[in-house]
């Protein structure tokens, strides 16, 4: 997350193998923890192109989606959703 935040992609393919590379062919999936991780996603399909990769921002929105429209029922306001 740390060279995400200061722009050193140049950085990222090398810590990527430096941590993945262990578990590349023991891990059953990848799971994106952090929304920073959304941004190197492609390098990390690079990496571990066999392995496949949960977006959890896509699991939250969902989650919220649900919720949202759990609490406004119908007749009691509406909840517009656009992914």
């Amino acid at each position: 997350a740390n060279a995400i935040e200061n722009f050193k992609f140049g950085d990222i393919k090398y810590l990527l193998n430096k941590y993945l590379g262990k578990f590349r062919n023991n891990a059953d999936a990848i799971i994106l923890g952090c929304t920073h991780y959304l941004y190197i996603k492609k390098e990390l399909q690079n990496i571990c192109p066999e392995i496949p990769i949960f977006d959890s921002n896509k699991m939250v929105c969902n989650d919220l989606k649900i919720a949202l429209a759990n609490k406004y029922e119908k007749g009691k306001g509406q909840v517009y959703f656009s992914f």
